[in-house]
Parts: structure tokens; sequence; C-alpha cells
């Protein structure tokens, strides 16, 4: 869904479920391309310059991406910039960052501290029983949550 955004260039691809919201500017200089992969969110006032973009990410309100690869599943928070810079898959960018030529690990948090930009990991172990658990009844046949695995498992009701 594309609503009343700005392109500039020819080398754009944009997935069909990807959301662009009003006043995006996605431009693609001479050389380069802008690919945004699937069901990306970028929100209204951001600009995306020669950069690719991974498949479930949110770009918050008057971000900035120029020359950079953003992993999947990311958030890039309020009026961020993030020029040359490679940003892991499962990130975190707290609103107002700003980094330039530098890379963060899969699954990082940044944000400010004490005046400074910090990168830690996200820890996400405590979830993983959670998950465990939340998986099995997905997939045992007997529970109500349970979801069909492949087509021959569709019940279809007349």
């Amino acid at each position: 869904v594309v609503i009343m955004s700005i392109f500039e260039g020819n080398s754009i691809k944009i997935s069909p479920s990807a959301v662009l919201n009003p006043k995006v500017r996605i431009i693609s200089t001479d050389d380069s391309f802008v690919d945004i992969g699937e069901a990306c969110i970028i929100e209204e006032l951001s600009i995306i310059t020669d950069s690719v973009i991974g498949a479930n990410c949110v770009i918050e309100v008057g971000g900035t991406i120029l020359e950079s690869i953003i992993g999947e599943s990311c958030v890039i928070g309020i009026k961020c910039s993030i020029k040359n810079s490679k940003i892991g898959s499962g990130s975190f960018i707290s609103p107002t960052v700003q980094l330039d030529g530098v890379e963060i690990p899969d699954h990082s948090s940044v944000y400010l501290y004490q005046g400074n930009w910090a990168c830690k990991p996200i820890d996400m172990s405590h979830l993983k029983p959670q998950l465990d658990k939340y998986y099995e009844r997905l997939t045992d046949p007997t529970s109500p949550q349970y979801l069909p695995q492949t087509h021959s498992d569709v019940v279809t009701i007349n």
C-alpha cells in the first residue's frame, strides 16, 4: 500500500505487502537501488536513499536511511538517521539515534546512555520456554489453538 509517496530514480523495488505512509521519499541514485522487503511499514516523512530494508521492518516517523542495509525485523525509531551502516536483523534503534559508518550485530538495541550511543544485545532467552509451550499448543491437534501444518490438514466447512 502506497499513499502519496514520492519516488525518484529507476531502480526501486517495493514489496506489494509493504506499507508506505504519506510523504515518504524513496530515492535511487544513478548506480544504486532501493529494495524494501515484505510487510515493511515506512512511516510518514521518512527518506530512504540507495538502501536495502529487510522484511518485517518498521521505519518510524522521520527516519532517514542513506546507503545502508537494514536486516529483517528491525525497528528504526522516530527521527533516526542511519548512513553508510549495516543494522543486523532483529535490532531496535531508539528514537533520534544517528549512526554513520557502523555495523550493528543481529538482535541489538542501540540507545542513548549518559550522552553517548550505546549498543547491547537483546536477550530474549527468558522467552524461550514460553515460546516452546506456545508452539506445542499450535502443533497439538487436540489443542484449541491448533493450527494445521499442511494443506491436507485443513478442514473445509460447507
